[in-house]
């Protein structure tokens, strides 16, 4: 029998994350057992858990690989060569950001599962860890341009960093009179204010 490749055990782990995340999607974490999971990707319960130790660490995996897309994808909505502006390349980032929570994988695990799953302090770290930089890159963006006061940019970065949260809490609940275009604007004036609009 020929000896397993690393390329075949990435796409192995790779199948289990698109299948766990497909069903944690559709029925959420309680309501998903580490059977269907494997069942779905092809594999043993015993070759699962010899990639993810445990249905936990699957379920924080796929919330880990979300957040990164929803990094990647803000990331290259914001660059700055697209020849926006300081303020409208941190916007189109942020846009990105709320076309996310509008996604039912996305919505499901990082929104309603994981704060329940991993318990708030575990989602708020994650969160920061992954997204916390690309915001302050941000941050020190608008305060390069003089569009927020220099100040210690940590601070900043994670009142933007919540209330990007919480406008994507407010998508996800399809928030009565919200829409995504409301809150960007919303934004835009918290930074500049409404005299230089």
């Amino acid at each position: 029998m020929a000896k397993r490749t690393a390329e075949d055990a990435a796409k192995t782990r790779a199948d289990i994350l698109a299948k766990a995340t497909a069903l944690f999607a559709e029925q959420g974490y309680a309501g998903t057992s580490a059977r269907e999971i494997s069942a779905a990707a092809g594999v043993t319960v015993g070759a699962m858990f010899h990639h993810f130790e445990s249905k936990l660490a699957l379920f924080e995996k796929v919330f880990e690989s979300l957040e990164l897309r929803l990094d990647a994808q803000a990331k290259a909505a914001s660059k700055p060569e697209l020849g926006l502006g300081v303020l409208e390349t941190f916007l189109a980032g942020v846009r990105s950001s709320l076309d996310f929570a509008e996604q039912r994988d996305f919505h499901r695990i990082v929104f309603v599962e994981a704060p329940v799953v991993l318990g708030e302090a575990k989602w708020r770290e994650v969160d920061a860890r992954l997204g916390l930089k690309t915001v302050m890159a941000g941050t020190r963006a608008l305060m390069a341009a003089g569009l927020i006061a220099e100040q210690p940019v940590k601070p900043v970065a994670i009142l933007l960093l919540g209330a990007m949260n919480a406008a994507g809490f407010a998508i996800a609940r399809g928030e009565d009179g919200i829409d995504k275009e409301m809150l960007v604007n919303a934004l835009r004036l918290l930074i500049i204010g409404p005299k230089r609009n």
